[in-house]
C-alpha cells in the first residue's frame, strides 16, 4: 500500500482560501436572493388576500342592496293594491 505525502505549499493554500470564499459568496448571495424572493411572495400574498376582502366586501354591499332594493319594491307594490 502506497503512502501519499500531500505537501501544503503556498500554491494549495492560496486555491483553497480563494475556493473557500468563492463558496461563502454563493451561499451568501443565494440566501439574499431566497430572502428577497420569500419578502416578494409575502407581498403578493398580503396584496391578493386584500383583493379577496375587498371583493368579498363588494358582494355584500351587492347584497345588501339587492335586499332594500327588493323590499322596497315589494311596500310599493303592496301599497299600490
Amino acid at each position: 500500500m502506497k503512502e501519499y505525502i500531500v505537501i501544503l505549499d503556498s500554491e494549495i493554500i492560496n486555491q483553497a482560501i480563494k475556493l473557500t470564499l468563492l463558496g461563502m459568496g454563493i451561499v451568501f448571495a443565494l440566501l439574499i436572493v431566497l430572502t428577497l424572493l420569500v419578502y416578494a411572495i409575502g407581498l403578493i400574498n398580503k396584496y391578493e388576500s386584500r383583493n379577496i376582502r375587498k371583493n368579498t366586501n363588494s358582494k355584500n354591499y351587492a347584497i345588501a342592496a339587492f335586499a332594500a332594493v327588493s323590499a322596497i319594491k315589494a311596500k310599493q307594490s303592496k301599497n299600490e293594491k
